[in-house]
């Protein structure tokens, strides 16, 4: 039998939809390989030596459809006397409907990645792509390098806590676009007065555009009258007084090119409206992900720059911690591991990271890694170390990153909560607010992760 090379001993914590324990497959085992598409999908079937057993069949991506299929694929094995195995792509959505069938009745079923499958395609000498020779493709795939991969096991708790961390970042990335339109019509209408805020997106920001960002008053008060509006904002009178004088000016000098101004203003309108209501989502998706994290017992949490909305994409994307051998594994599930270039004598010294990974777990960590440089011992030495060799602010904060992850990475693994290593004990963490070495970044779904 083919066998998986042996991971740490483990309590297999299945909380995860992705993947299991190792596998072990049958010498004499079916592969059949699925091609889905949204309205149907393709399947084909081989031996465990790469013989055809049955060419392509279509199926429809329904119910019925998965009905039909299981049925098939079963009695063919039944007749047979073989075990069956499924593997598909796991492209898009398409396929979610199908897998999360076959895991429901126990089958032994992979969704690879589609770049695995790429080298694959890339070999064959003809460039044919059918959904049925793609199916075959995948079952071959699949008898040559499951034995490398885990199946799936789907667990309902953790799909739905991972499926509302991507809510939230997909709402953070529609709010992040609306973000960056409102900056560029304000670059037209009036000239500096988004470097007036740290968030264009911030309280004091929308109710200033919400009342002088009007058709009927565009952009144009007083002191007194821009005072009264930040008002609630600033606590200081002084600073309130200086924000409004320098807004004031703004106004002021402002110069629009002709027949700019009335299309702009309404979607300077409809901008704050959209981010107004997308703020108030967040706000709910975050909610929603915190009421599922409290019977969790999240011991990621416990590690200094770590937020309980962090901590659920750290543990719904990495699943089950025990499958990753070591810590560069786990930096390259997150595409935090370095693309390395070397040919001949010549080896690349710039290099970027890979971004082959989870791209929701990579955000979120780089949103977490400027609080973690400050309050995380270990982390704020590594940035500073970084940044007395000359590295910019955002590869530091990369690398910060990274060490984050490792750290939630060990404690999901030895089941412990954090503990501040000895050598730090007796430092003291910087406070949060307090500046930092190079210039701050505002960490927004619009900054991607380089």
């Amino acid at each position: 039998m083919r066998r998986e090379p042996p991971l740490r001993p483990s309590g297999a914590n299945r909380r995860t939809m992705w993947p299991s324990a190792p596998d072990e497959i049958p010498d004499d085992c079916l592969f059949v390989g699925i091609d889905v598409s949204q309205e149907h999908f393709d399947a084909a079937v081989v031996d465990a030596r790469g013989n055809l057993v049955r060419a392509a069949q279509r199926y429809e991506n329904t119910g019925p459809g998965f009905d039909r299929f299981w049925t098939e694929a079963q009695s063919l094995g039944r007749a047979l006397s073989r075990p069956v195995a499924y593997a598909m792509e796991a492209s898009g959505v398409y396929h979610l409907g199908l897998l999360s069938s076959l895991v429901g009745r126990k089958a032994r079923a992979w969704a690879f990645n589609p770049i695995l499958l790429q080298g694959e395609r890339k070999s064959r000498v003809r460039k044919t792509k059918t959904d049925p020779l793609d199916a075959e493709l995948i079952a071959q795939f699949a008898r040559k390098e499951s034995a490398r991969h885990r199946s799936v096991v789907w667990d309902e708790e953790s799909v739905r806590l991972r499926e509302h961390c991507r809510v939230r970042f997909r709402l953070v990335e529609r709010a992040s676009d609306a973000k960056r339109l409102l900056r560029r019509d304000l670059d037209v209408l009036c000239p500096q007065l988004a470097s007036e805020f740290t968030d264009i997106a911030g309280p004091a920001a929308l109710q200033l555009l919400k009342t002088f960002g009007q058709l009927t008053r565009p952009f144009t008060g007083t002191v007194e009258e821009i005072e009264e509006v930040l008002r609630p904002f600033y606590r200081s009178p002084e600073g309130r007084h200086l924000k409004a004088v320098a807004i004031e000016k703004h106004f002021a000098e402002r110069r629009v090119a002709s027949g700019f101004q009335e299309p702009l203003l309404w979607e300077v309108k409809a901008l704050v409206h959209q981010l107004e209501l997308f703020i108030e989502q967040i706000a709910q998706a975050e909610g929603r992900i915190e009421r599922a994290m409290e019977g969790r017992k999240s011991l990621v949490v416990t590690v200094p720059g770590v937020g309980v909305v962090t901590a659920a994409v750290i543990e719904s994307e990495l699943g089950d911690a025990k499958r990753f051998e070591n810590a560069n594994q786990v930096r390259a599930f997150a595409g935090l591991d370095p693309s390395v270039f070397q040919t001949g004598k010549f080896e690349g010294t710039q290099m970027h990271i890979s971004k082959r990974g989870s791209p929701q777990l990579r955000e979120a960590l780089y949103r977490s890694a400027l609080w973690a440089s400050r309050a995380n011992p270990a982390c704020r030495e590594l940035y500073e170390r970084m940044r007395a060799k000359g590295k910019a602010h955002r590869s530091a904060l990369i690398a910060v990153s990274a060490k984050l992850l490792i750290q939630a990475w060990a404690v999901m693994r030895d089941g412990k909560s954090f503990e501040i290593p000895e050598r730090y004990r007796h430092t003291t963490a910087t406070p949060i607010g307090s500046n930092l070495p190079g210039k701050s970044v505002e960490l927004t779904a619009s900054e991607p992760v380089t």
